[in-house]
């Protein structure tokens, strides 16, 4: 057995944590008084540690909202631009020149795989029908 006794490191632990937790709830509630001058250090480390604690909680989230919001605004002056030329130079040119007619029609090789599209899915239809009325019977 040692002639002096061994400090328990937990008990200092504890002891560290309970006399930050007085301080902090005496800083947040305004009776910030100096009881003794060997407080002072401490609170002084408490308040460097909570401006730490909250220009690190600030950056984060800045880091978080700048991007966001600059991709936010890029889109959304891409969409007005795009808005703007497409009202600008193709549906005010057309009212302007009365084609809209032309426009709105259809290709005609459009038109023509269309039609050649429908024909086959029809095929198609009538063959799964074929299939099921085999399948049972």
């Amino acid at each position: 057995m040692p002639l002096f006794p061994i400090p328990d490191r937990m008990s200092q632990i504890e002891r560290l944590k309970m006399v930050r937790i007085q301080m902090f709830n005496q800083l947040l509630t305004g009776l910030n008084y100096e009881e003794s001058p060997q407080e002072l250090p401490e609170q002084i480390k408490l308040h460097k540690y909570l401006c730490q604690c909250y220009f690190e909680y600030i950056r984060k989230i800045v880091r978080d909202f700048v991007p966001k919001r600059i991709s936010h605004k890029m889109i959304n002056s891409f969409i007005k631009d795009l808005d703007k030329r497409l009202n600008e130079e193709i549906f005010q040119t057309c009212l302007r020149e009365e084609n809209i007619g032309e426009i709105l029609s259809e290709h005609e090789s459009i038109e023509k795989n269309r039609k050649d599209i429908e024909i086959k899915l029809g095929a198609i239809k009538s063959a799964i029908k074929t299939m099921v009325d085999i399948q049972y019977f």
